[in-house]
């Protein structure tokens, strides 16, 4: 192993090991191909190999063309450090390289980087970075532990390297606040590849703003525009609403509309509350011991929403066999229907309780979302292999699908 001496340098086989030097700005020496583990870091966790008095003042730091890989931790923690430059022959830069220069800000990444951290980000924590432009040559990108106020510009290609994390929280913030930290075409890829999830979402809480943000990325099919609006319509915002028909309008033809079109004074207005009488035309509805309970399911909808609060009560139990097809005392049209027909079921927040064999026999349902407040699960019943049950991790609802050997999914992903 050769070491060269370069006054303030330490050099071992091409390979930057230390610093010796005081000096605010900082120019690294020629010849250098790798800046070492650690080599300027002022981290208070790690052995570091340059002297904390060498390296806590340095304000700028210039790197030469010849150096090919920057390695984990080498600038960590250097508070003051403001400015840095890259060389294009740069391809590598490890996990926390720059982690914590608080000071640092300007960066523009080499085009012909191909690594950046690796299990974690090479800039994290580096709160004054408002913008960090990721080059299209990288092939490897960490976990990027998103930082709120950095804008992260890459292309769509990049942008699907990143971790899913990282594309919900760049999302996130973009439906939360309308401020894009990411190129407009990188929201564009999302909305598209989260479409059905995303509308669902947006229908269910009525957030018109952001639905009309997704909807022009996808082109659902009619039975799915009608469980939207199914969605839509128990969040009570009319504008969801009819945004919803008028997508539907637009892929399919008004012959499609007439029967979810509102008449002027419902536009004008907005939807009407449903009342205890109008939940009672769909459910079968009795109190007993002070609880409210539903015991039956009168209608036939594709999607349904089963409530909680209606007016000034609460339901907190669905009882045995409420949506069975095999309910002998259901007519017969209304069992088909169960069986073929019945696709989606919402169990609203705050039901507690729910009874044994409730979709027996529902073959065609595709989803029953369950919240976290059911504590109780009797049996689901017979349903097709291909139902989800939705509900959120390490709950009741999770341990139920698992045991039952059903597929469950964390609801809104």
């Amino acid at each position: 192993m050769s070491e060269k001496k370069n006054d303030d340098f330490i050099i071992e086989d091409d390979v930057l090991t230390r610093y010796l030097g005081h000096e605010r700005d900082v120019l690294i020496p020629d010849g250098v191909k790798t800046i070492d583990f650690n080599c300027f870091s002022a981290a208070p966790y790690t052995d570091n190999h340059s002297p904390k008095e060498c390296v806590e003042n340095i304000e700028t730091i210039i790197i030469p063309e010849g150096i090919i890989e920057i390695r984990a931790d080498a600038f960590a923690f250097l508070e003051k450090l403001k400015s840095v430059s890259f060389p294009n022959s740069l391809k590598k830069i490890g996990e926390s390289a720059f982690m914590a220069c608080e000071s640092l800000e300007n960066v523009v990444l080499p085009q012909g980087l191909e690594e950046l951290g690796r299990a974690d980000a090479a800039f994290s924590y580096c709160k004054n970075i408002t913008r960090l432009e990721l080059p299209d040559s990288l092939k490897t990108i960490a976990s990027w532990n998103y930082q709120e106020h950095m804008q992260i510009i890459c292309s769509e290609r990049i942008f699907k390297k990143l971790g899913t994390d990282d594309q919900n929280q760049l999302a996130e913030h973009f439906f939360d606040t309308g401020e894009l930290l990411t190129n407009e075409e990188n929201i564009r890829y999302y909305c598209k590849k989260n479409y059905k999830r995303l509308v669902k979402r947006f229908a269910k809480e009525g957030d018109a703003k952001n639905l009309s943000h997704v909807l022009p990325f996808g082109s659902p099919k009619i039975d799915e525009i009608r469980e939207y609006i199914s969605l839509a319509q128990g969040s009570g915002n009319i504008e969801c609403s009819l945004l919803l028909v008028d997508l539907m309008n637009r892929l399919y033809g008004s012959e499609y509309v007439e029967e979810y079109e509102q008449d002027k004074e419902e536009k004008e207005v907005g939807l009407k509350e449903k009342t205890l009488e109008d939940y009672k035309e769909e459910f079968g509805i009795i109190k007993r011991s002070g609880q409210y309970k539903i015991t039956s399911y009168k209608k036939e909808k594709n999607v349904v929403i089963v409530p909680c609060r209606i007016e000034d009560i609460f339901i907190e139990a669905v009882g045995d066999e409420v949506f069975s097809a095999k309910r002998l005392n259901y007519k017969l049209s209304h069992r088909e229907f169960l069986e073929k027909q019945l696709e989606v079921v919402y169990f609203e927040e705050g039901i507690k309780e729910l009874g044994y064999y409730i979709f027996d026999n529902c073959f065609a349902l595709k989803e029953i979302h369950i919240p976290e407040s059911v504590e109780t699960i009797g049996s689901l019943g017979l349903i097709s292999g291909d139902c989800i049950i939705y509900g959120t991790k390490g709950s009741e609802v999770e341990k139920y699908a698992i045991k039952s050997h059903l597929s469950f999914a964390v609801n809104n992903e």
